[in-house]
């Protein structure tokens, strides 16, 4: 892909045609599926720029099982036929899958989003629009938000696409950053409950980088450049085990930022927490499926699995916090399963968040009733 792009912005290949098979796939995470549409659209509007023509062909799964289903649904609703503008193609699955309800692509950043038609997002406005999208998806299953509810989700999605933005901001004025976000709500079994897609990824720096930034509050700076002093001595860094991996990972717990100041602003770095408590608390649905969650920024790849390595109340930094470690001991002075943390060999440049959960109405009711 990428000897292809360099060849395309350097104008050596001629190419008229470009054909994107996904006839063999039987798994899409919307996160690699809203990325490679970036790519591709970019693709487009750059040779559109250059008044060069391009044709593009595709082949998508057979509709022959649940997972191939899914793979079709994402592709015509939330993927590349519907950024390219195809029609969703007739037969068997056409009326199943006209109900299923888009949160179109949309994004900020500090560059011009030509994709977009310039439409552009604060952190705030995108965190209202998503959570619009997920109110109007609790009202496919005779639910919604209460005002207390809506605000405290809505500061949630806000930090979350706001750490994108502070992690990855970069040191020149003039360096490329922007954020991209998209979801997709599916009903299920008889619209008894929906399924419920969403990624929020940015270009940038990492987060790792951007905790290397001079800017990072002296707190933060000591407690990282402990956590690896300490790691050094106990032999734990390795292959799947490195400085980037701890410090991103450390980047997730309770209270911990780049601009982290205890006196001024208390509760920066912790909304990030606060999300992930509030997916896997609510994010199952009532016949066991369960959401499914994962972080990748440079080469650091973390899956979360709320009932094999679940978010824990513990002593942090001599205080009470909120922890995920995701090892037995849920330390953050011993490594992680490599399972769900690890390095990767490919980086990508910034932070791609992508979810799975449900929304169900007895699940949800259920959970109502406990907390009575």
């Amino acid at each position: 892909m990428k000897e292809m792009l360099l060849d395309i912005y350097s104008n050596r290949f001629k190419f008229k045609t470009l054909i994107i098979d996904h006839s063999k796939c039987e798994e899409l995470d919307i996160g690699a599926s809203t990325f490679m549409d970036i790519l591709v659209l970019n693709i487009y509007e750059y040779l559109k720029k250059e008044k060069r023509k391009i044709c593009f062909q595709g082949y998508t799964p057979e509709w022959d099982s649940p997972t191939s289903y899914k793979v079709r649904e994402i592709i015509e609703i939330s993927g590349i036929k519907a950024h390219l503008n195809f029609p969703i193609e007739k037969g068997k699955y056409e009326e199943r899958i006209k109900k299923t309800k888009p949160l179109k692509l949309f994004g900020g950043g500090s560059n011009r989003v030509l994709i977009l038609n310039n439409k552009e997002y604060s952190s705030s406005d995108g965190a209202y629009k998503i959570i619009m999208y997920f109110e109007s998806c609790l009202n496919e299953n005779y639910l919604g938000f209460t005002e207390e509810g809506r605000q405290s989700f809505s500061n949630m999605i806000g930090e979350v696409i706001d750490n994108c933005r502070i992690h990855s901001k970069v040191k020149k004025e003039n360096d490329f950053y922007q954020w991209y976000c998209l979801g997709h709500y599916s009903p299920c079994k008889k619209d008894s409950y929906g399924e419920c897609y969403i990624t929020i990824f940015d270009f940038g720096q990492t987060i790792y980088e951007g905790l290397l930034h001079d800017s990072i509050s002296e707190i933060t700076k000591e407690e990282l450049k402990g956590k690896t002093e300490l790691h050094y001595k106990k032999g734990l860094f390795g292959e799947k085990w490195k400085e980037e991996t701890l410090w991103t990972l450390y980047s997730l717990q309770d209270g911990v930022s780049k601009d982290y100041d205890e006196e001024e602003d208390p509760d920066r770095g912790t909304g990030t927490i606060k999300f992930l408590n509030a997916f896997q608390e609510i994010g199952y649905a009532s016949d066991g499926k369960k959401p499914k969650m994962a972080l990748i920024s440079g080469n650091t790849y973390i899956k979360f699995d709320e009932k094999k390595y679940p978010i824990k109340q513990m002593d942090f930094n001599g205080v009470p916090g909120d922890i995920i470690a995701f090892n037995e001991k849920n330390d953050l002075d011993e490594q992680p399963d490599s399972k769900f943390v690890r390095h990767l060999k490919n980086y990508f440049p910034g932070t791609i968040i992508s979810m799975k959960f449900y929304i169900d109405n007895k699940m949800l009711t259920r959970k109502e009733k406990e907390e009575l």
